[in-house]
């Protein structure tokens, strides 16, 4: 069961982190959620290398951890601005999405279930 969680977030990491690293719309959409200038650099690379980590199983638990932690931290932002009523456009995949809703941060709290799920398996 810990491979399986492992891979599941290793491979939504690799998908995230492509899309963006890919995506012309990325940058403004990170703007928007508040995200700063050296963040909107590295967040595809951090999520490209972290996913293949998690996907080849190198680096546990440290990369679960790491996992779980930018989960929460996005979690956070998303949360954020749902308080104040803002629902900017997710840039969770790199693309011009719908817009942030509560269902975004159930799929983080989803995707740091299963890093617990590896954690505890381990």
């Amino acid at each position: 069961m810990s491979a399986l969680a492992r891979a599941v977030v290793g491979l939504v990491l690799l998908a995230s982190g492509g899309s963006k690293a890919v995506s012309p719309a990325w940058p403004r959409q990170a703007a928007v959620l508040g995200a700063p200038s050296w963040a909107v650099i590295i967040v595809p690379a951090v999520e490209l290398s972290l996913g293949a980590l998690l996907v080849l199983g190198a680096g546990e638990p440290i990369t679960i951890l790491l996992a779980a932690a930018i989960f929460i931290g996005f979690s956070v932002v998303l949360a954020q601005h749902l308080a104040r009523g803002e629902r900017p456009p997710c840039a969770c995949f790199g693309f011009v999405g719908r817009p942030i809703s509560w269902w975004s941060v159930a799929r983080n709290a989803v995707l740091v279930a299963l890093c617990v799920v590896a954690l505890l398996n381990i």
